[in-house]
């Protein structure tokens, strides 16, 4: 989910006729592009981000401690898959080497420390009690630091109904976040409860202003260079930040040494063999581990005439198959937002982003927390998004200024 927060930039659209470029609503983005295209741009965003949000939900219920190891998985993963597009022949050994680059490395590096911090600050809250649901609307309130470092740093003036729907933004922000607090705290352990609450809150916040300044920094990299560098911001931005890790090492360990520890889940033909638990308990290196399967998934549920003899199956840590999920939706979600990107306006990428937002909230709130939501959270979300669609809509001031 890191990885979707960095802005996803693309080559200019055709210039019209006054120079400036052309961008597509998303009602003529749907006459220009084929129904297979849209059907698999739509898959790729409310299957895949929706997904991704649900996977990162199952993983941090069960170890909420592990997000550096989160944030690595992401990272590594995001920067295998971009690697291929900027590797090429050499005449000398090892005979491959990166391509070029169009932006200077310390325009990548600034941005490396930024992205990481709010990468991790992000997965982090999640050891502090706040819940997936207060996380996506506060995450989505990113409209408010925006307003006010672009008022703050470019000097830009907004106009009365830009400054209303931040307002909005900023009150549903607030709503959810003291949805999950049902009153005053009486007791010690309330009292330590409220404030590990707080904490991951701070957290949060913290990441959504250094999120906010590496938007701003971003922006002057396109300017300076282009926008068309976009895959270049998104590599190097992975890329770089992996030799980092090596200064959170031991939290790194100790995050795999905990998912290593957790229940596991079944994967065979057949229902496990209870004497061939003592075996896998040996590989683990934990001889006192519960090998009780917290779920199986075993195919004769399916095809119950299977053989006994091709009874074969693994123990797997449960923390790890929606670690595996979430860092492979999470490609999924970057392909879809940059195809999205590729077809509509930057305004019709928000409204459609803040729909799936909308529509993840759902999925955590109803599916993995099985509950009905309290109405503090569903009236500011219902805020946050109300003044999202309304700032998008909304025209800045004939009078506005934007100073790089």
């Amino acid at each position: 989910m890191a990885s979707t927060s960095l802005r996803q930039r693309h080559p200019p659209s055709r210039p019209t006729s006054n120079g400036s470029p052309a961008k597509r609503s998303v009602a003529r983005a749907l006459v220009a592009t084929s129904a297979s295209e849209w059907l698999a741009i739509l898959a790729l965003i409310f299957g895949g981000c929706c997904s991704n949000a649900y996977t990162l939900e199952l993983a941090t219920r069960q170890l909420p401690s592990s997000g550096t190891l989160i944030t690595f998985a992401q990272f590594l993963v995001t920067t295998l898959s971009a690697l291929p597009h900027f590797i090429q022949r050499s005449e000398r050994a090892p005979w491959m080497e990166l391509k070029p680059r169009v932006v200077p490395l310390y325009r990548w590096g600034v941005q490396v420390a930024l992205y990481l911090s709010s990468s991790l600050l992000n997965n982090t809250a999640f050891a502090y009690n706040v819940p997936m649901s207060v996380h996506i609307v506060f995450r989505s309130g990113g409209l408010v630091i925006n307003m006010v470092l672009g008022y703050a740093v470019q000097k830009t003036r907004y106009s009365l109904a830009q400054v209303a729907s931040v307002l909005l933004v900023t009150a549903g922000v607030v709503a959810s976040t003291f949805s999950s607090q049902s009153g005053p705290s009486t007791s010690k352990q309330e009292r330590g409860e409220v404030g590990e609450y707080a904490t991951g809150v701070a957290l949060l916040f913290a990441a959504l202003v250094i999120t906010g300044l590496m938007g701003l920094w971003q922006e002057r990299t396109f300017r300076l260079y282009g926008n068309q560098n976009w895959r270049e911001s998104m590599f190097y931005s992975h890329l770089l930040s992996l030799p980092l890790f090596a200064l959170r090492s031991r939290a790194l360990a100790t995050d795999i040494a905990a998912a290593n520890n957790t229940t596991p889940w079944y994967f065979g033909t057949h229902h496990p063999h209870p004497t061939r638990r003592a075996d896998w308990a040996a590989l683990l290196k934990s001889p006192t581990l519960d090998l009780t399967p917290a779920r199986v998934f075993a195919l004769d549920h399916l095809v119950p005439a299977l053989p006994a003899a091709w009874g074969k199956g693994v123990w797997v840590p449960s923390f790890w198959p929606p670690l595996v999920l979430n860092v492979a939706t999470q490609l999924l979600c970057i392909n879809g937002v940059n195809r999205l990107t590729a077809q509509v306006s930057s305004l019709s990428v928000t409204l459609v982003l803040v729909v799936r937002k909308a529509l993840s909230l759902l999925v955590s709130v109803l599916l993995v927390q099985r509950s009905t939501g309290t109405p503090a959270l569903w009236t500011g979300a219902a805020a946050v998004l109300a003044g999202t669609i309304t700032y998008s809509l909304s025209k800045p001031p004939p009078s506005a200024k934007k100073t790089l």
